[in-house]
């Protein structure tokens, strides 16, 4: 190098050298990668824990709508599940009771298929929804002929899914054994809209005490209220993305 600052020669020598640092880089990417995949091979969906009839089902469901019948079996224990709310409990060992909430995403590209399978599945909470709301509207219209002083709490339906829901709105839907599915199309809108309403706000912490199955009592400037007995289980389709939530 002289005065004027490196010569050809030189500039040459250091293109080459960066040249070989851009080749060792993939390299140990790739490295990592290897790594993941020893410590957590990819293995065979357990098809075999299913009645055979049910996987049937399911595999079957796949084909007509031409996509992987692997999502699928997640979507059908999110819906069983908030059917049997909290009537069945997993034993995990001997005094440790686990509730039976699901939380199941299904993460792939657009236009792979995540939706029509899933709209049949959910079909049959739609027609409980349906049945339970026609029920409920006989229920609401004898409760309005009543004296307003002897007329009680006004009816509600039994709810089956949501596709909306705040906590404070849920506390109002949570009957019976307190099973329901929160089917949402993004995971996205419905992690980035907590605390929407408020600029500190501990939706997070209410979700995932909500996720565990313990009593969840919320106090607000206006109102205290109490939930027991929750069992909402959440099913969501979204985009290919690798943005990481937490909350």
């Amino acid at each position: 190098m002289n005065d004027n600052g490196p010569d050809f020669d030189e500039l040459l020598e250091l293109h080459e050298q960066q040249k070989e640092k851009q080749k060792e880089k993939p390299k140990k990417e790739d490295e990592k990668w290897e790594n993941a995949r020893k410590l957590f091979p990819r293995v065979k969906y357990p098809w075999g824990v299913f009645p055979p009839k049910l996987r049937q089902c399911l595999e079957q469901l796949a084909r007509s709508c031409a996509t992987s019948a692997t999502p699928l079996a997640g979507v059908a224990l999110t819906i069983i599940a908030s059917l049997l709310g909290r009537t069945v409990n997993v034993v995990a060992k001997r005094g440790w009771k686990v509730p039976l909430i699901l939380w199941f995403i299904d993460i792939q590209p657009p236009g792979s298929g995540k939706t029509p399978p899933t709209n049949k599945l959910m079909g049959v909470l739609h027609r409980y929804q349906k049945q339970a709301e026609e029920e409920c509207k006989k229920d609401r219209e004898d409760w309005r002929r009543k004296p307003k002083n002897s007329r009680g709490p006004e009816p509600r339906a039994r709810g089956y899914f949501i596709t909306d829901l705040t906590v404070e709105g849920m506390r109002n839907d949570i009957s019976g054994h307190g099973g329901t599915v929160c089917h949402l199309d993004e995971m996205s809108a419905f992690v980035n809209g907590m605390n929407q309403y408020k600029k500190s706000g501990t939706d997070g912490a209410t979700w995932r005490t909500l996720w565990s199955g313990t009593p969840l009592r919320v106090v607000r400037a206006t109102e205290t209220y109490y939930i027991e007995g929750s069992r909402i289980c959440l099913r969501d389709d979204d985009k290919l993305n690798y943005t990481t939530f937490a909350f």
